[in-house]
């Protein structure tokens, strides 16, 4: 039943694209411009030496700074550090590919990656302070430092909860035996700062390129279902809340042209702090063979989405 109602859902999806073509070809090129403009040149130089930072074993440097805070913050060991710096700074999806790279190379567990990858893979700070704040709500002053302050905090209070309950969530469970590198093996190295084996800087290459390609092919699908929304649904909010669901820069754009209000400053803020549904698939393609769980990570960006309305709530 659920193959013949997916196989349903394609059927539909084309013959919509294909009435609604020029709706299709806009959304198309949205998200070629975002990725190739953007996208590319932003993420593919940080995505190349990320990967051979971790090859090498060089984030010592940072966990060696930092690591001192993730244990008794987030009861996580000191190699943790680096994937939650860069995610912090970097924004979607450095956050998961480090992670994702770390428990791959045998440097976190895959019990660490998934409490990292609840709070580590956000918007980037430029990006809320720019876009969020000043272009998309059109606030500064001491309004627009509350809302910086909310969506940067948020996160780490996230990660402040999901570091006590998703342990005990993993305990629970039964893995099997040609899986117990995940919890076991791994743990071992978590301080083991060698470089991997067969470091090759020609695998970073070619690593970077396909992620960033996958990532492409993300975006424009994305771009192009919130541009047949807006042919669908003529209410402007709930347009721009749904295009916010589904991809959150073509989303929260769509918000610039509605009037300044609380209803508007909750719900940009909630949605930046989700990161909308492309950013899910970006993060499993980023966390594609390591083991982390997509489901804990979505549980930990819908109470990022708590967080973030709760401090709203009490500061607002």
């Amino acid at each position: 039943m659920k193959k013949k109602f997916l196989h349903f859902l394609i059927i539909a999806a084309f013959f919509i694209m294909l009435f609604l073509s020029s709706a299709t070809k806009e959304g198309a090129l949205n998200g070629l411009n975002l990725w190739f403009f953007t996208i590319v040149p932003t993420l593919l130089p940080f995505m190349f030496i990320s990967s051979i930072i971790v090859e090498t074993g060089s984030y010592r440097i940072i966990t060696d700074l930092l690591g001192y805070i993730m244990k008794p913050v987030f009861h996580l060991p000191k190699a943790a550090a680096y994937p939650f710096l860069i995610g912090m700074l970097c924004g979607f999806p450095m956050g998961s590919k480090i992670t994702a790279d770390m428990v791959k190379a045998n440097k976190l567990s895959v019990q660490n990656g998934n409490v990292l990858l609840t709070f580590c893979n956000n918007i980037s700070p430029p990006f809320i302070i720019s876009f969020v704040t000043f272009h998309v709500l059109g606030i500064s002053g001491i309004e627009g430092r509350i809302v910086i302050f909310i969506m940067l905090i948020s996160p780490i209070v996230t990660g402040f909860i999901t570091s006590r309950i998703i342990p005990l969530m993993t305990s629970a469970c039964t893995y099997s035996v040609s899986d117990s590198r995940t919890l076991q093996n791994i743990t071992a190295h978590n301080d083991d700062y060698s470089p991997s084996h067969g470091f090759s800087i020609d695998k970073c290459i070619i690593s970077s390129m396909q992620n960033v390609v996958k990532l492409g092919g993300y975006i424009i699908i994305f771009s192009i279902m919130c541009s047949l929304t807006q042919y669908i649904l003529h209410n402007e909010y709930i347009y721009a809340t749904v295009s916010g669901l589904l991809e959150i820069t073509s989303g929260l754009n769509a918000f610039v042209s509605i009037p300044l209000s609380l209803k508007k400053i909750y719900t940009v803020c909630i949605l930046s702090s989700f990161g909308g549904i492309c950013t899910i698939a970006q993060t499993m393609c980023m966390t594609n063979g390591s083991h982390l769980s997509i489901r804990l990570y979505i549980v930990g960006k819908l109470l990022n989405c708590l967080v973030t309305f709760i401090l709203l709530a009490v500061i607002i």
